[in-house]
């Protein structure tokens, strides 16, 4: 949770953001069908047998992060979870991306130093 108090945002992000960071798992899906087939079929899965967005889908594509990514809600007392779905031919540039763009939290004690020092210099109000 420090990466949202220290990065751009200053600690302003939805919670459902944050929760979704806690638990989630991942598919990689082994096919020759694209990622916009895969949304197709998924999204199409979706909408005939979830309601009240209990279930949404998200092409997460930036860069060369190739990915769906699937939040699953199925209620207020429920814990969200994501699901990523990744393509097979995907797998190497989406790691390296992964672990450059969406991995910084395995450095926390660098963002607690500096959610401490920000806390102390008076930023946040927090902790």
């Amino acid at each position: 949770m420090f990466k949202y108090l220290v990065k751009e945002g200053g600690g302003k992000y939805p919670i459902n953001k944050c929760l979704n960071d806690l638990l989630g798992y991942r598919f990689i899906f082994h096919s020759d069908l694209t990622l916009d087939d895969v949304y197709r079929e998924i999204e199409h899965y979706i909408n005939e047998n979830y309601s009240d967005n209990m279930v949404k889908i998200q092409n997460a594509s930036k860069l060369d992060y190739k990915a769906l990514h699937i939040y699953f809600k199925i209620s207020n007392q429920c814990f969200p979870c994501e699901l990523q779905v990744w393509l097979q031919k995907d797998h190497s540039n989406n790691v390296k991306s992964h672990r450059i763009q969406k991995q910084a939290y395995l450095d926390w004690n660098i963002y607690e130093r500096d959610v401490l020092n920000a806390k102390r210099e008076g930023e946040f109000d927090v902790l």
